[in-house]
């Protein structure tokens, strides 16, 4: 049983033949904002986007995709389970969640739960969004609350057999803006199953609402830095978010959507490559006691299967135009660091993690090149992104007597040698890296 007040996923677990811990899922909530399962081992989340995927790929599709993102270290995918929404306003068979006639399609859904099924069996938890909320035509805004309520019970109870099921009643909302709204379809959905697991991805840069804090069939909160480069968008995830994360922790919290790999930056339109990745998965976990990430690709979380344009996200298509087919995108350096960094924290006791900023010295005025440290049992860890080193503190150099440098993207380490206040790492680590320190 777990004890800990911090929230977190909680799961069964094996080891692969890779070396690769699986969840074979049965996750379930634990008391107040912890997940669990009879072993109560933590599950770290590293959730690849396919929010689209779900919809709009052919069962062939899926598995494959899947079985791909397995083999990388994805043990999760963040996805969408009603139509129309913004990215998918049909399935492959062109039909949505309502027929013509205004009633549930059961068709439509029976695909929906051949795919759930291929999930379970590839030991990949799913988190579907059931309303998503962004813009005026989403379902959370468009539909009255009794369509909401109706298209999210028919979903949760048709896929009420696979347990490895996280649900987002919400998706991509503001939902600050009309908190009792969400309470009452939250109630109306889940205030009858007590043991579901379900959560909200909200909208980027924004914090959960304290109504939605509050309520005791809401455990989990996706939160995004989202894909800005401002100076706001990176004080939010250095900043903003830790501060928060530190009055909110009895409840699971992850950074669900950073920025994108081959996504334009909101404000500089620069492409954010695999260091960007890197960079904002490893900050969430080091400032902010998360208990996992997400990953994305435009090409992917809208299911391309031709060039085409990112479907209802027009400011993307203006900038980058016709987009991949997901399959060629699926190999990324961003997506390949993805497992590196799970690997690297489950090999650590990492639900025991503690922010400590105390740790870094000298920390440089710009937000880019901004070392994140915490501490993890008998270690130290610091990630640097940029082409710089790590100044270390009084306390680091009496706490820790020998460092060692891990390159995030490949997953080698280098020798350890002794503290050195100043240390500055060579090759490919000088791209961005993470410094261990040992007693």
């Amino acid at each position: 049983m777990v004890t800990r007040t911090r929230g977190l996923i909680v799961a069964g677990r094996w080891v692969d033949n890779a070396g690769m811990s699986t969840e074979r899922v049965l996750l379930r909530f634990n008391g107040r904002g912890e997940l669990s399962l009879s072993e109560g081992q933590p599950f770290l989340m590293v959730a690849d986007t396919a929010w689209s995927g779900l919809i709009r790929s052919t069962v062939g599709d899926w598995r494959d995709y899947l079985r791909m993102r397995r083999g990388q270290g994805f043990n999760a995918v963040l996805t969408v389970l009603t139509a129309p929404w913004r990215g998918a306003p049909v399935d492959a068979w062109g039909e949505s969640s309502f027929g013509t006639d205004g009633r549930i399609n059961a068709a439509f859904y029976e695909r929906m739960e051949e795919k759930f099924a291929v999930a379970d069996e590839a030991g990949m938890t799913l988190l579907p969004v059931l309303v998503w909320a962004c813009t005026a035509s989403d379902p959370g805004q468009a539909w009255p609350e009794e369509k909401c309520v109706e298209a999210a019970r028919y979903g949760v109870e048709r896929m009420a057999r696979f347990r490895n099921v996280l649900w987002l009643l919400g998706g991509d909302g503001n939902y600050a803006k009309a908190p009792e709204r969400w309470v009452r379809i939250g109630r109306a959905v889940f205030g009858d199953k007590p043991g579901a697991l379900v959560g909200m991805h909200h909208g980027g840069l924004m914090l959960p609402d304290a109504a939605l804090l509050a309520e005791p069939w809401c455990n989990f909160h996706g939160v995004q830095s989202g894909h800005g480069d401002g100076e706001q968008d990176l004080a939010w995830l250095q900043e903003v978010l830790p501060a928060w994360r530190e009055r909110a922790m009895h409840v699971a919290v992850a950074n669900a959507e950073p920025n994108y790999e081959h996504h334009p930056a909101y404000q500089s339109q620069m492409m954010f490559t695999g260091r960007h990745v890197r960079r904002a998965a490893w900050w969430s976990m080091l400032r902010m006691a998360s208990c996992g990430v997400g990953y994305g690709h435009n090409s992917v979380w809208n299911w391309n299967v031709v060039p085409e344009g990112a479907m209802g996200h027009d400011s993307i298509t203006r900038v980058v135009g016709k987009l991949p087919p997901w399959r060629d995108v699926i190999d990324l350096p961003g997506a390949r660091s993805m497992g590196v960094l799970r690997k690297f924290f489950e090999e650590r006791a990492w639900a025991t993690l503690r922010p400590a900023q105390e740790l870094v010295g000298a920390q440089d005025r710009a937000r880019e090149k901004f070392v994140a440290a915490a501490e993890i049992g008998a270690e130290a860890v610091l990630y640097k992104p940029a082409l710089a080193g790590v100044t270390l503190s009084d306390e680091a150099m009496e706490r820790y007597r020998r460092m060692q440098w891990f390159d995030p993207a490949s997953g080698v380490y280098s020798e350890a040698q002794p503290i050195a206040r100043e240390t500055a790492a060579e090759g490919a680590l000088r791209d961005d890296g993470v410094l261990v320190l040992k007693r």
